[in-house]
């Protein structure tokens, strides 16, 4: 789970979607609360729709499925 969330974030910042300090203030407040996700963050501050995390989500699981299998990066 969290190998898709930290690709989910990096995959918004690649499409530019979200800034890089928009990202980095979401992990500083993942280190802060421990109770709330990643994506429940982008999606609380109104910085990602959930029609977007959803299409994020399923990249970020066939890029994880690809590394898995050793035909990703």
């Amino acid at each position: 789970m969290l190998e898709e969330e930290a690709e989910i974030g990096i995959l918004a910042l690649e499409k530019g979607l979200i800034n890089q300090e928009a990202l980095n203030d979401c992990l500083s407040a993942l280190s802060d609360d421990g109770g709330h996700s990643l994506v429940d963050l982008l999606r609380d501050k109104n910085l990602l729709k959930a029609d977007q995390i959803e299409g994020l989500r399923k990249e970020a699981l066939k890029r994880i499925r690809e590394w898995v299998i050793g035909e990703g990066p």
